[in-house]
This record gives C-alpha cells, sequence and structure tokens, in this order.
C-alpha cells in the first residue's frame, strides 16, 4: 500500500508544470482542439460531461490535462511512458510488473492505451472517491486475474512485484514472499484455512483498519 501511494505521488509530482492561467469565461475546447490536430481519437468528452463522469471541478479538470497532456502530448497514456515514469523513482529496482499491474486498473482503448478521460475517471476513485470506490479500485489492482477474488496466486503476483520495485531478489526471499502470503490471508479472509479473499472479506476488513484509509486519502499530496 505505502509503495503504491509512493508511485502515485511521484508521478503526480513528474507531471506537475507551470500551469497557464486560465479565464473563468473560457472553455477546454480551445485546449482540445489542438490536440485533436494530433490525435483525432483521442480527443476528450467536453468539460461538463467530464465534470459530470467524474468528482473533480472544472478547474481541476483543466489543470489536470494540462499536465497529462505535458506527458503524454499525443493525448494518450501508453503503458510503456506509465513504467518508465515509475522506474524513475526506484532506480535500484524493477518496476515494470508493478507498474503494470497498476496501468491495468485503467480502462483502455483498443491499442491498450489510457484516453485522458479514463485515466481522469480513474483518479476521480483513488483521489476523491468513497470509502467503496477506494476500496473497490485496490481490490482490482490486487486481483490480477480479475475473477472476483485475491487468490494465493494474485497475492504472491503483487507481493513479488513489490520485491522487485524495491530491489530485492524474489528467488533468495521466496520463503518470506510465502509468508507475507499467508499473513495477508489470515488477516483478511474469514476463514484462515482459505485460499482466496472475496470483495466483500476484503472490504470488511478494511473497513476497521484506519492506516487503509489514511494511505489512500495521502494519495493525491503530490496533485493539489
Amino acid at each position: 500500500m505505502r509503495a503504491l501511494q509512493k508511485c502515485l505521488s511521484t508521478l503526480f509530482q513528474k507531471l506537475e508544470t507551470k500551469i497557464a492561467t486560465i479565464p473563468d469565461n473560457e472553455i477546454i475546447q480551445d485546449i482540445l482542439d489542438d490536440l485533436d490536430l494530433q490525435m483525432v481519437h483521442a480527443k476528450p468528452h467536453s468539460l461538463d460531461a467530464l465534470e459530470k463522469k467524474t468528482l473533480f471541478d472544472r478547474q481541476e479538470i483543466k489543470d489536470i490535462y494540462r499536465r497529462f497532456k505535458q506527458e503524454c502530448p499525443n493525448g494518450y497514456l501508453t503503458e510503456e511512458t506509465f513504467r518508465r515514469v515509475f522506474q524513475q523513482f526506484f532506480p535500484v529496482g524493477d518496476t515494470n510488473q508493478y507498474a503494470h499491474f497498476v496501468f491495468n486498473t485503467f480502462e483502455r482503448d483498443q491499442y491498450g492505451n489510457v484516453l485522458f478521460e479514463d485515466f481522469l475517471q480513474t483518479m476521480s476513485v483513488i483521489l476523491k472517491g468513497d470509502r467503496e470506490q477506494k476500496l473497490g479500485w485496490i481490490f482490482k489492482l490486487y486481483d490480477i486475474d480479475r475473477d472476483e477474488v485475491l487468490s494465493r496466486q494474485d497475492l504472491k503476483l503483487v507481493v513479488e512485484s513489490i520485491y522487485y520495485m524495491v530491489g530485492k531478489n524474489c528467488e533468495t526471499e521466496e520463503q518470506t514472499v510465502k509468508r507475507h502470503v499467508e499473513g495477508i490471508i489470515r488477516k483478511y479472509a474469514s476463514n484462515p484455512h482459505s485460499n482466496e479473499i472475496t470483495i466483500e472479506e476484503f472490504k470488511n476488513a478494511c473497513g476497521s483498519n484506519s492506516e487503509v484509509f489514511r494511505s489512500i486519502d495521502n494519495f493525491g499530496s503530490g496533485l493539489f
């Protein structure tokens, strides 16, 4: 959880740029027209539509769009770009696997890229969503095979990706990884002998864990 928090925070610090002052009566279409010349299929919906679909206000959407376009001038976020940003903040480790898991929580187009609207909607959940929305996103992150349960294999892959990210060798840490997985199962599954965690069990266990929500609430510390 803390590793994800650091990744998201540093990602937005990387995207932070000097934002030109935009008059209140100027709509985002002026910005989007420029993008449309580069990549028509990547053009987001109108500002009004984006505001209705997310928990961001109009100015926040404008600011995020400017930052998004700075890092993604073609109007879409590729996995390669996403991995590159992660790697910069963990130079001694390998972030590819963990970044891949996070990237897969975004909706993607037919080319496997994330358009601004989809990026904005996911970030709205992470930064401003309610308890159910945030826990649902975290569960999706860890549900690698998307079968709506967290299996031992899902948890093993996630724990290994965190070890890789901080520069540890999972082959030499195999028993430690296994103990971590077992500890997660015992903590979150209602049946300690179970091989999986349901989303209901996950939400119930996290509901009494204030540390989880403090971590989620800090996701956006580098954005606004």
